[in-house]
């Protein structure tokens, strides 16, 4: 007999749990997280730093960490690093004088190696090689504060924009012509009922989203949007651009009571997806269908490092087995995750999704 999806998501996952390997970003320092049964050791000073929060990717080859700055008032220049393994720092560009006048927001593999990078420009898309090279910059006067990005099994970059109340907030963007190959996924209508008493009612249907944020796909070249205002994930099939359903966790699960503010999202190799939730500051694992499973993390265990923002995880098939009071084997080529953190320092958080039996008292 054929398993469900939702047994299978739970049994993968049963007694896994993130287990904070480095901090790229703070000082060194060492802590044992409350209910968890092992210690760990963070990053000692690599001299690389974050002026604001980073998006985050990894390279699919050598599953080395990207991450993108975008501009502030107190820092007006953006900044894209590539980190090994350790945090230490490989590049970083674009230069200073390419950065003027330029921004960088959402980062993605622009290909299926470790060649190219895209990232959000407000404008397009921008692509670099890992060198640091910029090969080619897309555009388009339809797109406005293009953010958050992602590569498809396709092929093509779909990028979300945050403005524009009644615009298409979904970019599908060919990276051969350099043009916009498709825009869906409108934002609510908004009817004057009375224009001397400004007042207005805004329709919302399915496949409205009021505040796209972060995106990420699956196989089937399936967007999965977080929507902050809508309080959940929904899905489109990027093919017929035909909404297909949404993730949250309502009437699935009582150990999470209140609606989640999707942040970051990623989906592993079987459709799972997990979610960064900034409301109850935790991951929180979906099966394919968006039956909600279970959260992978307390919110204690961001407390000390503040809100969790984005997160992309490897693509190794396998868990880490930590060396705790169990006595497991450590596996280096494991599942790696990394959570970008928003206070009080912007940092990024490198975890190894691990296998412990003692993390079904820890979740």
């Amino acid at each position: 007999m054929e398993v469900s999806p939702h047994c299978a998501a739970e049994k993968k996952y049963r007694n896994i749990a993130p287990w904070l390997l480095h901090c790229v970003g703070l000082p060194g320092d060492e802590f044992k997280s409350r209910g968890s049964c092992q210690k760990s050791r963070l990053s000692k000073d690599t001299g690389v730093t974050f002026n604001s929060i980073p998006a985050v990717c990894f390279l699919p080859r050598s599953q080395n960490l990207v991450t993108s700055e975008f501009a502030t008032p107190k820092f007006p220049e953006c900044r894209i690093q590539i980190l090994d393994k350790k945090g230490k720092l490989l590049n970083s560009f674009p230069t200073e004088v390419e950065r003027r006048g330029s921004s960088t927001f959402g980062v993605s593999p622009a290909s299926d190696d470790d060649s190219y990078i895209a990232a959000c420009t407000g404008r397009g898309v921008a692509i670099w090689s890992t060198e640091g090279k910029l090969v080619a910059n897309m555009t388009s006067d339809d797109v406005q504060n293009c953010c958050h990005i992602t590569h498809m099994k396709c092929g093509l970059l779909a990028t979300t924009c945050i403005t524009d109340m009644r615009g298409r907030c979904v970019t599908l963007w060919d990276q051969r012509s350099g043009k916009i190959a498709s825009q869906f996924a409108s934002r609510p209508e908004i009817v004057e009922l009375n224009p001397l008493k400004a007042t207005q009612k805004i329709i919302i249907r399915n496949n409205h989203i009021r505040l796209p944020w972060f995106l990420t796909s699956n196989s089937k070249d399936e967007i999965f949007i977080s929507d902050r205002n809508s309080k959940c994930i929904k899905v489109f099939d990027t093919r017929n651009q035909r909404y297909i359903k949404c993730f949250d966790t309502s009437g699935f699960d009582t150990r999470v009571k209140k609606s989640i503010v999707p942040q970051g999202l990623c989906t592993d190799e079987n459709e799972n997806l997990i979610v960064v939730d900034s409301n109850t500051k935790s991951l929180l694992l979906f099966d394919p269908k968006g039956s909600f499973i279970r959260p992978l993390t307390r919110k204690a265990e961001f407390d000390l490092y503040g809100e969790p923002w984005a997160i992309a995880m490897t693509t190794s098939p396998q868990f880490h087995r930590p060396i705790c009071r169990s006595k497991c084997r450590g596996n280096d080529n494991a599942r790696t995750l990394a959570v970008s953190m928003a206070t009080p320092k912007p940092a990024v958080g490198i975890y190894k999704l691990s296998f412990c039996p003692h993390y079904t008292s820890y979740v």
